[in-house]
Order: structure tokens, then sequence, then C-alpha cells
């Protein structure tokens, strides 16, 4: 009997030490029609990534929206460098044709999308996760949605929140 206690015992312990508290989260993306699916599930997993955040900067009890508002901001500043180097590289002067439009808002939505995933580190947060479905709307083809489940660094989670939120 005290065999089968212990082992009981070492299992329970094993099981709680070693169970990960995941957070569930969702995304959405609306695709284009020359996006990869790679691309694409890249994509949904960044959404999902925010939504995960957010569900856990609201468990810790910490300002969601002032902390996207501010995540934002950062980020739209950063789209005009980008945005100021691509109208270079496609010598988008007073009279651009439409190819060089089409052109030019095809490549910054890409690499706006490209920096977005990895501004300042946020796809570090979350070092560990799993995609549980992927699925496209049967309405709406280009929409694309994801459920995910990931384990947050709250430590990581505390530093990028407060290197916005400060001051």
């Amino acid at each position: 009997m005290s065999k089968i206690y212990l082992i009981l015992c070492c299992f329970m312990v094993t099981t709680i030490c070693f169970s990960k508290d995941f957070t569930r989260g969702r995304g959405k993306f609306k695709a284009n029609d020359d996006d990869s699916y790679e691309f694409i599930k890249k994509q949904l997993v960044h959404e999902g990534f925010k939504d995960i955040i957010s569900k856990e900067l609201t468990k810790l009890g910490l300002n969601t929206e002032l902390f996207w508002q501010k995540y934002n901001s950062e980020l739209e500043a950063s789209f005009k460098d980008i945005e100021s180097n691509l109208r270079e590289k496609y010598k988008m002067d007073a009279n651009p044709s439409r190819g060089q439009i089409q052109n030019f808002n095809k490549e910054l939505r890409r690499k706006k999308l490209i920096v977005e995933r990895s501004f300042r580190g946020i796809n570090n947060i979350i070092p560990r996760w799993v995609v549980k479905k992927i699925s496209r709307s049967q309405k709406w083809p280009r929409n694309r949605y994801i459920a995910l489940e990931g384990d947050v660094d709250r430590a990581k989670l505390n530093q990028f929140y407060y290197s916005f939120v400060k001051g």
C-alpha cells in the first residue's frame, strides 16, 4: 500500500511541477490572393499572440487599452521610415503610374506586416505555443482564423509593458 501511495504522490508532484498554465488566444487575418500559406500562418500566429498578451495583461491587472495605444503609435512611427524608403525605391513622384502604385502598396503592406510581427521583440514574449486550429471563413474566403495556446513569459511581458507605458 505504501508503494502505491509513494508512486501516486510522485506522479502528482511531477504533474503539478510540469503542468503549464497556457492561455488560449484567437486571431483573424484578411489575406490577399497572392499571400503564401506560410505568410498567412505567421500573421495569424501574431494575431493570436496579441490576443494572448491582452488576456495576460488583464490577468495581471494592467491597462490593456493604454498599452495597445502606445504600442500602435510607436509601430506607426516606425512605418514612416519604411514608407519613405519604398517611395524612393519605386520612384513615387508627383505622377506615379497605376503599376507603380499597385507594386508600392503591395510591398508596403508586406513590409509593414513583417515588421509588426517582430516589433520590439513582441514575438519573444510567448516562447512556447501550439496551434489548435486554422480555418477560413466560408462566407468570406479571404478571412482566416486561428485558435492557439501559448505559455507567456510574464517577466518579459512586464518588461515589455512598462517599456511602452512608462512616463
